[in-house]
C-alpha cells in the first residue's frame, strides 16, 4: 500500500518540480540509526519502517514530511 502511494508523489513531485522523493538511503546508514535509535530509547523500528527508508531517505508534499535517516 505504502509503495503505491509513495509512487504518487514521486509522479506529481515529477509533474510539478521536475524531480521525485529522494532516494532510499543507504543500508549503512540505516543500520548506524536504528542502531542509535535503539540504544537510546530501546525501541525496535518495525521492519516495513525499514522498508521505507530503503526506498526513500524522507520526503515532504503537501504538508506531510517524512523524515530520513540525515
Amino acid at each position: 500500500m505504502w509503495k503505491d502511494k509513495l509512487e504518487k508523489v514521486q509522479n506529481k513531485r515529477r509533474e510539478f518540480f521536475g524531480d521525485s522523493a529522494d532516494s532510499g538511503a543507504p543500508i549503512e546508514s540505516i543500520a548506524l540509526w536504528t542502531n542509535r535509535i535503539y540504544n537510546d530509547f530501546k525501541v525496535t523500528l518495525p521492519a516495513e519502517y525499514i522498508d521505507i527508508l530503503k526506498a526513500t531517505n524522507g520526503v515532504e508534499w503537501n504538508g506531510f514530511v517524512w523524515y530520513g535517516v540525515d
